[in-house]
């Protein structure tokens, strides 16, 4: 037989002062009553549906959903990874930065190229940050030699946090204004990397829920629209930084591990190579 306890009987039937005779006296769960303790934990939840799911025992319509849990499950590292390592020693890097300020989140997602694979390095959430603060985050990983793209978000806020960018760091940095059209471009090539199996991401409970918080929908005039609830965790936020960093990396194809190159290494290599056509151009005369 099937026994569902949602948060609510739970609440109902005493689970509150059972919790709060193992807490410490300062905790300040210690002072909640049954609604806002019920409060507390929806506004711990990533996203509404996650509570809804694992508290109130409703399971998620994964068929409205643009990611599956099943399709993401194939793309994520295992816990026991470490999955941030040096990015000063990584191969070649690729950045993409979802703009926000005060509701939304900023995240600024980094991936290396491996062979066919995009491993994730960094996930950065910033959060009421100022620009200056974020921008400070952002210019240490653009400064990076082994950065080879980064593209941010254009749209609103983003594009002057884009543009100041785009001065300083030139051809490294791509202004992306997002439109019904771009947003499908951005979209499609992720989904198929979790369909491929040539991505890897965090196993964090933030993460998966803002790439659940995908929907595809069809307006009236039947174009495709991609929409999320905005909730406590941001409006999908970690799904565009990474579908922009994904986007980054379009024209990188397969590669191996990456080399900078200093000054005195590409002067020997260059002297080399043009000692190397004189020689042949003399045994062809």
């Amino acid at each position: 037989s099937v026994h569902r306890v949602t948060l609510q009987d739970a609440l109902d039937q005493g689970f509150l002062w059972k919790v709060q005779t193992k807490l410490r006296a300062d905790d300040p769960r210690m002072q909640m009553d049954e609604a806002a303790y019920f409060d507390y934990q929806r506004s711990r939840s990533p996203d509404e549906e996650t509570f809804r799911q694992e508290y109130m025992c409703e399971p998620s319509d994964d068929a409205s959903a643009f990611l599956s849990y099943d399709l993401i499950a194939t793309g994520l590292y295992d816990r026991a990874v470490e999955w941030e390592t040096a990015l000063e020693a990584a191969g070649a890097l690729t950045i993409g930065v979802d703009v926000g300020r005060v509701k939304d989140l900023t995240v600024i997602w980094v991936l290396e190229r491996l062979g066919e694979v995009d491993y994730t390095r960094r996930v950065i959430t910033l959060q009421n940050a100022t620009f200056e603060a974020q921008e400070q985050v952002l210019y240490e990983l653009l400064a990076l030699p082994n950065v080879r793209r980064c593209c941010i978000d254009n749209t609103g806020i983003g594009r002057q946090f884009a543009e100041r960018a785009a001065v300083r760091f030139g051809w490294k940095v791509e202004p992306v204004t997002f439109t019904p059209a771009v947003k499908e471009e951005l979209a499609y090539p992720l989904r198929a990397s979790f369909e491929d199996r040539t991505i890897r991401v965090p196993e964090d409970d933030a993460i998966i829920a803002d790439l659940r918080s995908i929907k595809k929908e069809h307006t009236a005039s039947g174009n495709v629209r991609f929409a999320a609830d905005r909730g406590p965790g941001g409006h999908a936020d970690r799904f565009w930084a990474l579908a922009l960093a994904k986007h980054a990396g379009k024209t990188l194809g397969v590669v191996g591990s990456f080399h900078a190159f200093s000054g005195t290494e590409a002067a020997h290599s260059f002297a080399s190579a043009r000692q190397q056509r004189r020689t042949t151009r003399a045994c062809l005369g």
